[in-house]
């Protein structure tokens, strides 16, 4: 079934780059950081860090609490915001600014996710979005082993 998932999900990535590179003509940051779509480079990495994934302006404002009150620790983790638009990306800039390090997830391609997690490396990710938590655990599951996905799963 993942692998079936999977091949769809190359299938249609033509379709979404060509979507993102429409809506870019009334918001021309779609045509911007499209390699952190694709798992690379974005934000620097930050080994045992936070990540807290908010889609779009409305998750991140919701997460807002969260974020704020791991900011304000003693000794806080760093944290990666996540989110997958422009007005999101925005917003946690808005919110945070520098206190936060931002990037897009990448879209839900095995080798997408696997080179944000290889370069990211994550302590905990927090998924605010709920119709995205089960595509995103399968794919951080997905080719793993056994002790990788335990690891995940924590």
């Amino acid at each position: 079934m993942r692998l079936l998932y999977s091949l769809l999900m190359y299938a249609a990535t033509p379709l979404i780059f060509a979507y993102f590179g429409l809506r870019g003509f009334r918001d021309r940051r779609y045509w911007q950081r499209w390699g952190e779509r694709l798992g690379w480079s974005g934000a620097a990495p930050r080994a045992g860090a936070i990540v807290v994934h908010a889609a779009s302006m409305g998750e991140v404002n919701a997460a807002s609490p969260l974020v704020g009150a791991l900011l304000n620790q003693p000794s806080p983790r760093p944290l990666l915001l996540t989110t997958f638009t422009p007005t999101g990306s925005r917003r946690a800039r808005d919110l945070f600014g520098a206190r936060i390090a931002h990037q897009y997830l990448p879209l839900d391609l095995p080798g997408a996710v696997r080179r944000f997690l290889d370069r990211q490396q994550p302590a905990l990710l927090v998924i605010m979005d709920p119709f995205m938590a089960i595509p995103i655990l399968l794919s951080l599951t997905a080719g793993y082993s056994q002790s990788e996905r335990r690891r995940v799963a924590r």
